[in-house]
């Protein structure tokens, strides 16, 4: 059995990225839309797809 899960977070674009080094130091803010040219897994490409038609519908807005 498999799982993916994912999560939608709504944040200040302007507000102060806080990495912890020995937790996640490869994070940053991304466009929502490069989601899917960032994945090195192509199953989560349609999700993350998926996911931004969801967003544009909610907030009538290209995404």
């Amino acid at each position: 059995m498999h799982l993916d899960c994912c999560f939608l977070l709504e944040v200040d674009e302007n507000e102060k990225l806080r990495i912890k080094e020995d937790e996640n130091s490869n994070i940053k803010w991304i466009p929502i839309e490069e989601a899917t040219k960032l994945t090195n897994e192509e199953k989560m490409k349609p999700v993350y797809k998926k996911l931004n038609e969801k967003i544009k519908r909610k907030y009538n807005k290209e995404v």
